[in-house]
């Protein structure tokens, strides 16, 4: 796995943190990457070493991402974690927590990720009167798609659409 530069001498710092600060990081960063879960702050992990927690917090989270993409194994990870200084106890347990939410990681790319192209997120956001309750109801619906998936909704859409106008002039 290649990571940038910057990060060559997060070995040295590692040792730094103590158990329960690496674990608070490790949470922070599949947190963010799942969008759920609490955050802690950076600076109530370990508020003498700032720059240190910050630069760790930010190798963490590019590690994650490429594990996430990479959709890597647990042995992968281990692997990769000890290259960077980090003991197996650490890398195991990052290793279990990344296995649980790895289903929920979402890590957005610019790359297409599918063979035939990009796929596409849609949320369409449906409103409808309710008598009983007498207000407007509103109702997401959250879905991905391919672009020929993508364009069939369109095709459906129109035609749907057309057809109300018909019905609608029927009924003036």
């Amino acid at each position: 796995m290649e990571l940038s530069e910057k990060y060559a001498d997060v070995s040295k710092y590692i040792p730094t943190l103590n158990d329960e600060a690496f674990k608070k990081l490790t949470q922070n960063c599949i947190s963010y990457l799942t969008e759920n879960g609490e955050i802690h702050n950076l600076s109530s992990i370990s508020a003498a070493k700032g720059d240190i927690v910050k630069y760790l917090y930010a190798f963490l989270l590019t590690i994650t991402s490429q594990f996430a993409r990479k959709r890597s194994s647990s042995e992968e990870i281990v692997k990769h974690l000890s290259h960077y200084g980090i003991h197996s106890a650490r890398a195991e347990w990052y290793a279990d927590q990344f296995r649980k939410h790895d289903k929920m990681l979402t890590v957005k790319t610019l790359k297409l990720d599918a063979v035939d192209g990009p796929v596409f997120m849609i949320l369409l956001v449906t409103q409808k009167y309710d008598l009983a309750k007498e207000e407007t109801v509103t109702k997401e619906i959250a879905f991905r798609c391919t672009v020929n998936e993508l364009q069939d909704l369109v095709f459906k859409i129109k035609d749907a659409v057309r057809h109300c106008s018909v019905l609608s002039k029927g009924i003036l």
